[in-house]
């Protein structure tokens, strides 16, 4: 099982990682970020663990979580024309 849950945390960082390294490819990502940074904190911000406290915790509905989710990476990593 434990094997198991490995290899799904890595296959959601490898997909993340492609994301900011287009995103740094195309000239958007903030020159503050490496493409190793910026994938740690998209995978740790979209972990289930910050997704249960929010939804399920403090009963956020699903539609809020990723309103919220969506505006906070493009702020925090998105040179400014494209947030």
């Amino acid at each position: 099982m434990k094997a198991a849950w490995e290899e799904r945390m890595a296959s959601r960082r490898n997909l993340y990682r492609g994301v900011v390294e287009r995103l740094d490819r195309d000239g958007l990502l903030l020159s503050d970020w490496d493409v190793e940074t910026a994938t740690d904190i998209v995978w740790a911000l979209t972990s289930w663990q910050l997704w249960e406290l929010l939804v399920v915790d403090r009963a956020w509905s699903k539609r809020d979580y990723l309103r919220h989710l969506r505006a906070f990476l493009r702020r925090a990593l998105l040179d400014g024309n494209e947030r």
